[in-house]
């Protein structure tokens, strides 16, 4: 069974080629332009996802959301002024991830670390996550979330405050994907994510324990 997503559908069904019959004057569907179906389908895939988004599918196999055609818009929204706020009051901002600011996507560093990056934020789902501080705290023993620990068990949100705070200090450490020369151009007006190249272990020595505060 071939799943087609929705934006798909509608690029195929906005591609039948409709034609008249000249000797009984009925329209017809004939069966699309493949070709042409591809181009349109990829029309619609870079309107609704920036370079990264797609660079990230490739690579990781998982699909950021959208932020010009999704909920998260709103979020991106806020972020744009944030970020030209910043700008203003002299602090370095580059989308590309060099400056104070950079993005980073939970699942793909959770993916990155070998740990459970699907599925724990269904809805309906009993909001049970100490499976994944279980988890995160394995990997990283010297992580520690101090009073923060109960809230990450019930809260994905607060585990991925977490997720995401450990993913910056990848970037801070320039161990994460970089856009190549090719990439840069589009990242510095799309934004980049910071996802890991390196292990847990390697964010922190054994002798710099870092906590949640």
């Amino acid at each position: 069974m071939v799943e087609v997503k929705p934006h798909l559908q509608q690029a195929y069904r906005a591609t039948l080629i409709t034609r008249v019959d000249p000797r009984r004057g009925l329209r017809r569907t004939g069966p699309p332009d493949r070709d042409r179906c591809r181009r349109v389908a990829r029309r619609r895939r870079d309107r609704a996802y920036r370079l990264i988004d797609q660079v990230v599918h490739a690579e990781a196999g998982l699909r950021p959301l959208s932020v010009s055609a999704d909920r998260i818009a709103h979020a991106a929204f806020r972020c744009a002024a944030l970020l030209a706020r910043l700008g203003e009051q002299g602090q370095p901002v580059d989308r590309c991830g060099d400056g104070v600011v950079v993005e980073v996507y939970p699942a793909a560093a959770l993916r990155r670390w070998r740990l459970t990056h699907r599925g724990y934020k269904t809805p309906g789902r009993t909001a049970d996550y100490g499976f994944l501080v279980e988890e995160l705290t394995a990997a990283a023993p010297w992580l520690d979330l101090g009073g923060f620990d109960q809230l990450c068990r019930i809260s994905h949100d607060a585990f991925d405050a977490v997720i995401a705070a450990l993913a910056a200090r990848a970037a801070a450490l320039g161990k994460i994907r970089r856009p190549d020369p090719e990439q840069r151009e589009a990242a510095r007006t799309e934004g980049w994510i910071a996802v890991p190249t390196c292990e847990l272990n390697d964010l922190v020595s054994a002798t710099s324990p870092v906590g949640a505060a």
